[in-house]
């Protein structure tokens, strides 16, 4: 393909994991008050907003390693000339960075509901 339509899957890729990584920092940063249609929703019986908060810190964190991990891996794009390519090894970065994400959030629960 030409370069303008690399370009215009650059620009929505970056664009893309710099919004994943706001998100994230906005879950961490509490900019995000409890509510009912964005994050994770806790248990019935621990409906408070510190657990609220709590939950969605994890979000926070696996949205912004999702959006830091897409962000460098079209960054080191750049030189690529094949725009199939690009789009196949943004897609494979996103879906394995939110997979290894997700490992390691599970991991860290295990980790706290052992100790507690």
């Amino acid at each position: 393909m030409n370069t303008s339509s690399q370009k215009i899957v650059r620009w929505f890729f970056s664009i893309f994991s710099l919004t994943l990584l706001l998100f994230g920092l906005a879950f961490l940063w509490h900019y995000i008050a409890p509510n009912g249609w964005i994050g994770i929703q806790p248990d019935v019986e621990m409906i408070t907003d510190d657990d609220w908060y709590r939950y969605n810190e994890r979000t926070g964190w696996a949205l912004a390693f999702c959006g830091i991990t897409l962000f460098v891996f079209t960054r080191m794009m750049r030189k690529e000339k094949s725009t199939t390519k690009l789009i196949i090894g943004s897609l494979i970065t996103l879906l394995t960075s939110a997979a290894l994400a997700a490992l390691i959030l599970e991991l860290i629960n295990q980790l706290i509901n052992k100790t507690s």
